[in-house]
């Protein structure tokens, strides 16, 4: 961001203040720069930070300073009104920011622990038609047909939390390249 992008979005931020004092609070920030020089410009813009955290902090102070001087009896809606403005105007970026990446780590971990249930699941399954199996082997001499029976169970279960298991995987994969282009994507916006 360069100094002109910089007033430029604080001068539009400050919009809602009466324009003498914008304009008051445009020119200290015009000698601030001036005063560093060009060379110390990007030095300057971090050490203040983002024309919205400039703004609200002008804005806030303003209201207060509002709030501070009307006397008593003129303590009203417009004193209500300016102290909203206030808080609205305060940088509320990292808040919602932190926020917004506590959702997006939560809908994560959300996936996952679905995808790690049903792969679970799938293992329980699997284990249970061996099981199956066994048992049914096992019975082979007492009752030819409940051997029948076991094993078929067995190997029909055994199928299918093998079919779980490999969709589980297939759907973490395609999970997992998902997430990390979305993550990269969000990286090279922030960049």
């Amino acid at each position: 961001m360069t100094r002109n992008e910089f007033m430029f979005q604080l001068r539009t931020k400050l919009k809602r203040l009466p324009q003498s004092d914008a304009e008051d609070a445009i020119a200290y920030y015009q000698g601030y720069f001036d005063d560093a020089g060009p060379e110390n410009e990007q030095a300057v813009i971090e050490e203040l930070g983002s024309p919205s955290e400039v703004a609200g902090k002008i804005i806030s102070e303003f209201a207060f300073k509002q709030l501070e001087n009307q006397p008593a009896a003129k303590k009203g809606f417009g004193t209500v009104g300016w102290v909203v403005l206030a808080i609205l105007a305060s940088p509320i970026a990292l808040p919602v920011g932190i926020v917004i990446l506590t959702v997006f780590f939560s809908a994560i971990v959300a996936v996952l622990s679905v995808l790690f249930a049903v792969g679970f699941t799938g293992v329980v399954v699997a284990g249970a038609g061996i099981l199956s199996a066994v048992v049914g082997v096992t019975s082979i001499m007492t009752s030819p047909a409940n051997t029948l029976y076991f094993v078929g169970a067995g190997m029909v279960a055994l199928g299918i939390g093998a079919a779980i298991l490999w969709l589980t995987v297939w759907v973490g994969r395609l999970a997992v390249v998902g997430i990390s282009h979305l993550v990269a994507k969000w990286m090279k916006r922030r960049a």
